[in-house]
This record gives structure tokens, sequence and C-alpha cells, in this order.
């Protein structure tokens, strides 16, 4: 099955007309969008999830990034280098986003749909290294949805579009909303010959080897502190949750919810960008649930339908 599939169906300028190299992607719930976030559309109660786009183009010395909206990040763990999510049950991406409407482009141009299968991780490093021509499509889809927001007044929409669903820029004008895509694809190449970066200095091998060793040890004892540090925290939002919870019980289905809703609250919401991720991906592993569950903090019926997790 293609990963197009891994996409549900739903109800400005940058990289326009420019031929370029794919050089990375990352997934993130943390966008960096260098000023002020604007409100997303939809389901507010859902933690955003976005795609850092790095793209070299032609002729330049230096990567550009761009983020592209890809729907909501709370049935999904994402891996430690960005490339991939780990759905809960049968999550799918969500359609109808930047992220989809660039992926169907580059597979209608030729790059090879990756497989998927449901339930099964979904990465898209296929497309890492292809070079390929970039253009901005106008997204009526879009803007027909930011339009009818608008006659409705619903959310911050009047705030930033207006009748025709175009979106404001920041000389006050408003412009048509665009979607990034691309017309060609010329082929791969060599991601890591396009690195601009100069060698280290030489040091001597006694030197180097010392520096390695001891560099080695510090991040090992920092590693068993972050570690000890993440699963106690997790160990307090896992029995806060289940306290909260009917029953004291929650299916693990539902947990990656359930934390996104915890740090949404007061006593949490000053440690969300920091300690959400974290604490989402430890709870999502069988084996530390596994491990609370050998310590009597709760049980964790694994081979259930549901693979409840209970206070004990």
């Amino acid at each position: 099955m293609g990963i197009l599939n891994a996409f549900r169906k739903s109800g400005g300028g940058f990289l326009n007309n420019v031929d370029g190299v794919i050089v990375d992607y990352s997934f993130t719930t943390e966008p960096d969008f260098g000023g002020e976030q604007r409100e997303r559309q939809g389901d507010a109660k859902s933690t955003p999830l976005w795609v850092k786009l790095t793209v070299r183009q032609d002729g330049s010395e230096a990567n550009e990034s761009t983020h592209l909206d890809a729907g909501a990040a709370d049935d999904f763990v994402i891996s430690d280098d960005g490339h991939t999510l780990e759905p809960v049950g049968d999550a799918k991406l969500w359609g109808n986003t930047g992220w989809m409407k660039l992926i169907v482009s580059l597979v209608e141009n030729g790059v090879q749909e990756p497989e998927w299968e449901p339930g099964q991780p979904i990465s898209f490093t296929e497309i890492i290294g292809q070079r390929v021509r970039f253009v901005q499509v106008k997204d009526e889809e879009r803007m027909n949805r930011s339009a009818e927001s608008f006659k409705k007044n619903k959310g911050q929409t009047r705030k930033y579009y207006n009748e025709l669903g175009q979106k404001k820029g920041k000389d006050g004008k408003y412009y048509d909303q665009r979607a990034l895509q691309v017309s060609q694809v010329y082929g791969t190449v060599d991601v890591a010959a396009l690195s601009t970066s100069k060698p280290a200095a030489k040091t001597s091998a006694k030197s180097a080897a010392t520096s390695s060793k001891a560099s080695k040890a510090t991040t090992k004892a920092q590693a068993a502190d972050a570690s000890a540090s993440v699963k106690d925290f997790a160990g307090e939002v896992l029995t806060t949750i289940l306290g909260n919870a009917k029953d004291n019980k929650v299916s693990k289905s539902k947990m990656n919810y359930e934390v996104t809703r915890l740090f949404a609250t007061p006593a949490y919401k000053d440690r969300a960008t920091t300690d959400r991720d974290p604490v989402r991906k430890f709870l999502y592993e069988d084996a530390n649930l596994e491990a609370f569950a050998a310590e009597g903090l709760i049980t964790f019926d694994k081979s259930s339908k549901d693979q409840t997790i209970a206070l004990a």
C-alpha cells in the first residue's frame, strides 16, 4: 500500500519558481516561525503537527527552512530524528494539509510513493536528496475554508483573513493563500556533498583520544540523569491522569491525548514546551509501562484489546 493512504481525508512566496534540493525534513510540535505564531484553524484542542522542510536552492551555499502544516500530533509519537511518526492504533495523517499537498505533487512528478501499511510507522525519507522545481500554487480549498470561517466569525479568522479567504501579510495587505508544491523532479543528488563546512583543526592523537573518552563519559552520565528525570516525571503524569480518569483506567491508545490535555492545564502548562513530548514518548513504550507495573505503580494489561493502564 502506498504511503498516501496514511493521509486521512478531511473535510507566501517562499520557494516559488526555483530549483533546489530537499536536504531534510523533520516532524515537530514546536515550530520556530521566527515571529508571531498564528492560530491554526481547526480543532484548537489538538496539538498542531508541523514539518520543518530544509532546502538548498541551486547556487546557494546555505540551507533554508520553512514549516508546513501536517495536521494533529496527538495520535503519533515522533522519532528522535524527526523522520518517523509512530501511530497509535490505526491513526492517519490529515489530508488537505500543506505537507500532504507537497508529497502528492512529488509522487505525481515521478518520486516513488513509499510503502506503508495501517498501524505501521510513517516515514518520507525517500524525498531526501530529490532535486526539484518548487512552485507556489493558489490553494483554493484553504481559501474557501477561511472565507467560510470569516462569514461565521469563527475564532480569530477576521484578524488574519478577509471575506475572500486571503491571508493578511506583514504589510497589512491581503494575499492569496498558496501551497508549496513540486512541478518537476530532476533526480537525486548526494546531500552530504552539499556541505560547505570546513574540516576541524587537527589535534594530536593522544589529545583527541583523551577528549573523546571524557566526552563519552560525560554524555553517558548526562543521558542517565535525563532518563531518570523523565521517568520520575512521567510517573507523576501517569498517576495524575489515571487518578482523574473514570475507574482510574485509560487505554494505551488514548494516553497521548490524555498527556496533551494534562499539559494544557494550569498546573502543567509551564512545562509543556520542555517536557510534554519526552513524557509522551516515554509513556508510549511498553517496556516503560511494564517497568511501572513491576514497581507496583500501575497495572498494564498488554494482552487486552485496549491495552488497559490502571492505578495499582
